[in-house]
């Protein structure tokens, strides 16, 4: 039974026209009875009267079923409420599934297009030689005093370069997984060889957390490098 068949069912007229012949009945009955017995006098009139004492416990009977009927509706509309309340819990399911699928898409747009963004980044002619000079031409643990011109600029390139990618990675541009993927041997390689030039550039500017996320992303490389083998 839908709402409309409740509604139905409880109509404000029904009740009224319920009530309303109750009501006109028991307005009715003195008249009625000086109209079957004119001429009689009230005793006689009243033993007639006691014949209908039945009436009282029909009209009772009608009263106790109308409380049920009242019940039964109510559980009923209760009933009612639960499903609509299911019905609108699913609803907003689906929603909420259609809002996640339309996130995630967009989120595969971002990362196609940041990781464009990324590869024009890393791979341009100058960044690229500036990364060769550190992974082919730059010794391992060389001290400081003993760095070129040359790799200390390239340094400073690559620092920067893969500071922005790490920057990008951070905020969610990039996931770490990609990231780590494609550049993750270089990013190993140049931060074990940058670490001492990222802290003495540090002590020497003043900025204790300098190129604090490429220095997060390079750890992450090493770590993803052991644990590859």
């Amino acid at each position: 039974m839908n709402e409309e068949a409740t509604r139905a069912l409880i109509s404000p007229w029904l009740v009224a026209l319920v009530f309303g012949g109750v009501l006109a009945i028991w307005i009715t009955t003195p008249f009625a009875l000086t109209m079957l017995f004119p001429g009689r006098d009230f005793a006689t009139r009243g033993q007639f009267g006691d014949l209908y004492g039945s009436v009282n416990a029909l009209f009772s009977g009608l009263a106790f079923a109308g409380v049920l009927v009242t019940i039964l509706l109510q559980r009923l509309e209760v009933r009612l409420q639960f499903e609509a309340l299911a019905a609108n819990q699913i609803e907003l399911a689906r929603t909420a599934k259609a809002q996640e699928e339309s996130w995630a898409a967009l989120q595969k747009t971002i990362h196609a297009q940041s990781f464009k963004t990324a590869i024009d980044l890393v791979n341009s002619d100058e960044r690229e030689r500036a990364r060769d000079v550190i992974l082919y031409e730059l010794e391992e643990n060389l001290p400081l005093e003993r760095w070129s011109p040359v790799q200390r600029d390239a340094a400073l390139m690559v620092a920067r370069t893969y500071t922005t990618l790490a920057l990008m990675q951070k905020h969610g541009l990039l996931p770490e997984e990609l990231v780590l993927e494609n550049w993750g041997n270089s990013l190993a390689i140049t931060w074990r060889k940058l670490k001492p030039f990222v802290q003495d550039y540090r002590v020497r500017n003043n900025v204790p957390h300098g190129w604090e996320t490429y220095e997060r992303l390079g750890e992450a490389a090493i770590a993803h490098a052991k644990e590859s083998g």
